[in-house]
């Protein structure tokens, strides 16, 4: 897990320290506070027009990563996995464009490996999910902080367990909630 941190801090640090050359409509982030949980994530944005831009981000959750829920940690295994989001800035007369409130819709493709708990059987997951992002961006000089909260729904989830079998969401008839997902993060990025 040290080693996955420190790759993720040189490339972040080495995108900052030798593109400072490139155009203003690029930025990167990251967020650091899922270093400490084993979660890393490495977005780039890009302008295309004035207030609207698309970010690539790709998220990688180590082997030895916790959930904490109620209080209690436990490991969830290895997953990765890439998001794309459309950004709508509501700001028309701020300079940087790219700067301040924004919403858009967001998708995300997921792959989960793990150890379910009860019984104990290696399991797969592969997720598909899509919905709405709002967030509010705040520059500070060339680093700017995100924060954004998005909701939305499954629209793939196909389970497959240690002999094989597949299940889809469709198949277990859960409760309408069960269907529903999200999509959050405190991000710190560097614009160039």
């Amino acid at each position: 897990m040290m080693r996955i941190f420190k790759y993720t801090q040189a490339i972040f640090l080495s995108l900052i320290l030798f593109l400072p050359n490139l155009s203003a409509q690029i930025s990167i982030n990251s967020r650091p506070a899922g270093w400490v949980y084993g979660n890393y994530a490495l977005g780039v944005e890009k302008e295309v027009r004035d207030n609207f831009s698309i970010e690539l981000e790709a998220q990688f959750r180590s082997a030895n990563s916790l959930l904490i829920s109620l209080g209690e940690a436990r490991p969830i295994g290895r997953s990765y996995g890439a998001t794309a989001i459309g950004k709508y800035y509501f700001n028309q007369n701020t300079e940087p464009t790219r700067n301040g409130v924004f919403i858009g819709p967001w998708v995300r493709y997921t792959h989960r490996r793990g150890i379910a708990e009860e019984p104990l059987q290696p399991f797969q997951h592969h997720i598909l999910s899509t919905g709405t992002l709002m967030g509010i961006k705040y520059d500070w000089n060339w680093f700017y902080f995100e924060l954004d909260f998005g909701p939305g729904f499954f629209l793939y989830n196909l389970s497959i367990d240690q002999e094989g079998n597949r299940r889809r969401l469709s198949d277990l008839d859960p409760e309408p909630w069960f269907f529903l997902s999200a999509y959050s993060r405190l991000a710190v990025g560097h614009r160039f």
